[in-house]
């Protein structure tokens, strides 16, 4: 039922017919000034008899719709002429504090509202048709739909595409250039190439988990550009498996792929040497 209304303007009213307790229309002398339906009314307040109706809609002439028995009451006989008010009742006062406190089932939402300062996770959720912006870290779990977003330097750990249709595009990697004799890959290294270009001798570090947490399955492309040769090191308990121990590219322009394939476990495989 939508939300009740209400008018300052009503005077009271008597019932044109007398009703039993199991009717569930109600004649009144007249409706004039009534609000909107629906809207609560009062059969004979302050007495033992009293019963609080909903009046949802018009029947006839007079006569109305009603929701008997509400807010507590119980729906009882009453004579013609018996009194009837549009009232405030309990519930217009309770219903307003639950839904201040509420957490779920509010603003006639099923479940959980979400909000708009605190930190909650968003699972099963449908966003469409909307001009919304994503910034900073986004992560999506279970089953998500985004449609027409902007989504500015996100960070999607592990993610899962089923079924991808992808139309008229190319596939192409980021480049991470360096020109210095040691590097280290970062998070944002993760399926993007690293060259390497520098005259001596350089090497490209895997760090520990603990310190950069790269999803397994992450992989990271090397391209020895310049002169100088790159080895492929492991940093502080990290282990790189390569055919026969080799983990240094072979020559300029040689490329090698390392794949995680467990927390501080990676391979390292292509056109590599000892």
């Amino acid at each position: 039922m939508p939300a009740r209304n209400y008018t300052s303007v009503l005077d009271a009213k008597s019932l044109a017919v007398t009703m039993n307790s199991s009717v569930t229309t109600m004649q009144l002398n007249n409706l004039t000034s009534i609000p909107t339906y629906p809207f609560t009314m009062v059969l004979e307040p302050d007495t033992a008899n009293e019963e609080i109706v909903t009046v949802s809609a018009l029947s006839s002439g007079t006569t109305v719709t009603v929701v008997r028995g509400q807010d507590g009451t119980t729906a009882v006989s009453h004579d013609s002429g018996a009194e009837v008010r549009h009232m405030i009742t309990a519930r217009d006062l309770q219903e307003p504090q639950n839904h201040i406190y509420g957490s779920a089932g509010v603003h006639s939402v099923t479940g959980s509202v979400v909000g708009t300062s605190d930190t909650q996770t968003l699972t099963n959720k449908t966003i469409s048709a909307a001009s919304n912006t994503l910034t900073g870290v986004v992560t999506l779990t279970g089953t998500e739909t985004l449609t027409n977003k902007t989504l500015t330097s996100p960070t999607i750990n592990s993610p899962i595409i089923a079924t991808p249709d992808i139309t008229g595009g190319a596939m192409s990697y980021t480049r991470n250039a360096q020109t210095g004799t040691t590097y280290t890959v970062v998070l944002s290294d993760a399926s993007k190439v690293v060259t390497t270009n520098n005259a001596s001798a350089n090497t490209v570090t895997v760090p520990p988990n603990s310190s950069v947490a790269f999803p397994i399955g992450t992989t990271i492309t090397v391209v020895q550009i310049g002169a100088g040769q790159t080895t492929l090191t492991a940093g502080a308990g990290v282990t790189i498996n390569s055919e026969t121990a080799k983990y240094k590219l072979r020559v300029q322009y040689a490329a090698a792929t390392l794949y995680k394939y467990d927390t501080d476990t990676w391979v390292l495989f292509g056109n590599t040497a000892l």
